[in-house]
């Protein structure tokens, strides 16, 4: 049904990207009948505004369908995971020894660590032994 009134409009091609035909320059502002002066409402007049609406509407939607936000990349990859798949864990206990090596801290799981000054870490994961 769609198809009688987007002629242009194809299906979807592979990855789901819309194949779609878009006419580049916008129509005139006298090309749409009833952007101007006023126009005899008879029969023939409706169905040549209605038809210059939707051609119109197919314009804009096309340029939506069109203008697709830049891919995103993610710099570290692994670090991109479901909230819902991934284990809970909070600090405990903490220490600042920000002047001098960085940050140590004991986990939920009694798992401790350190975030050293140098960007180093060490981390001693508890196994329950």
């Amino acid at each position: 049904m769609l198809a009688a009134h987007f002629p242009h409009c194809a299906a979807t091609g592979s990855g789901g990207t819309p194949v779609l035909d878009a006419p580049t320059a916008a129509p005139a502002p006298d090309a749409v009948p009833g952007a101007g002066a006023a126009v005899s409402s008879g029969p023939a007049q409706r169905r040549e505004q209605r038809e210059a609406h939707l051609g119109e509407l197919q314009r804009l939607l096309l340029r939506l369908f069109n203008a697709r936000p830049p891919e995103h990349s993610f710099e570290h990859p692994e670090e991109v995971e479901d909230p819902a798949s991934t284990p809970v864990f909070w600090v405990t206990k903490w220490m600042d020894y920000t002047a001098k090596y960085g940050i140590a801290y004991e986990l939920c799981d009694n798992s401790i660590g350190v975030l050293f000054n140098d960007d180093t870490r060490a981390i001693l994961i508890s196994n329950n032994v």
